[in-house]
């Protein structure tokens, strides 16, 4: 049943065992040595592009769209953590290809590569403009003429892991890494009209990226299909890659979206980036609660940050207005 695998833990994708969100449990003299546990992440998101990936889910976001807008959102919280993660964004089943790919049917949009403001704001120009992205990679219609590129797309991820692991040997990484390569896709059997020789082959390469400790997870697009099952094509690509036995492990590695999309998973990690934390503390003396002008005008002139809850201001503002009534 879907449910019984839409309950992924997202605390997982963050490398921390525990993400207890009640500030007054944390201990901010631990964060340096919790810190050092953290893997080094590289994650390739590897997306779908048949045709009805343009679909719209209930917040009338194309599937595409809100995959970027997932890839975006951990891409910000990895800059503000001064995190040394890496991300790539490959599409798969595209009519073009680009310069550095090796194979038909792949565009990478994003080389394995630490995100910079520049890319991050390319990524949401084409959010917003999302049909210069169709354009740009060419959507291909899910038929029995087209062929599913996903073995020669595990190929290039590899490939993008290997290079990007040379770069990294040469600078002192202490931390443990992780690999992931992040499927989203609408299609419960991509490889439905294709025979067994060549399904079978696509899984063994996934068993070779496990072989290079290269973890492998399906992100399901509830739509048009509104059931996952993932014995019709998925199922044995996870448990060959990540060398699992056990079918209740398999739920660890496959998350399912709302028909909204991803957006819980998107406020998750939102939650994360903005989570509020005492970083300093300062004496202020604003006169008298009495001298209700002094306190008024001191306390327009501060100037709030974007990230402090604005509810918290108002209520400051209402406890002066009730100072100077009652004055």
């Amino acid at each position: 049943q879907t449910n019984t695998l839409r309950n992924i833990n997202m605390s997982s994708y963050w490398n921390t065992s525990n993400d207890n969100d009640d500030e007054n449990s944390s201990d901010e003299e631990n964060n340096t040595e919790e810190e050092e546990k953290i893997p080094e992440d590289r994650i390739i998101f590897l997306i779908d592009s048949n045709e009805t990936m343009k679909s719209l889910n209930t917040n009338n976001r194309s599937y595409i769209q809100n995959v970027l807008e997932l890839a975006l959102a951990m891409m910000k919280a990895k800059i503000i953590a001064n995190d040394n993660s890496a991300f790539g964004i490959t599409f798969y089943w595209t009519i073009n290809k680009d310069e550095n790919s090796t194979s038909e049917g792949i565009y990478t949009l994003m080389p394995l590569s630490q995100p910079t403001a520049s890319k991050l704001r390319e990524i949401q120009h084409l959010i917003d403009n999302i049909d210069q992205l169709y354009n740009k990679i060419g959507l291909t219609k899910f038929s029995v003429a087209s062929k599913c590129p996903l073995k020669q797309a595990f190929w290039q991820c590899s490939h993008y892991f290997s290079n990007y692991g040379v770069k990294r040997a040469t600078s002192k990484v202490t931390k443990p890494i992780l690999n992931r390569i992040w499927i989203f896709s609408d299609l419960e059997n991509p490889y439905q009209y294709h025979n067994d020789n060549e399904y079978d082959q696509m899984v063994r390469v996934a068993k070779d990226l496990g072989q290079k400790n290269i973890e492998i997870s399906v992100w399901f697009i509830l739509g048009v299909v509104h059931t996952f099952n993932p014995g019709k094509c998925y199922g044995k690509i996870l448990l060959a890659c990540n060398n699992l036995s056990d079918d209740e492990i398999l739920s660890n590695y496959i998350s399912i979206s709302e028909l909204s999309g991803f957006d819980i998973s998107i406020a998750s990690i939102r939650k994360k980036i903005y989570k509020k934390r005492i970083l300093n503390s300062t004496y202020m003396n604003l006169g008298s609660l009495n001298d209700s002008e002094l306190v008024n005008r001191i306390t327009k002139n501060i100037i709030v940050d974007s990230m402090v809850d604005k509810s918290l201001v108002s209520s400051i503002d209402n406890k002066i207005n009730n100072n100077s009534n009652n004055n």
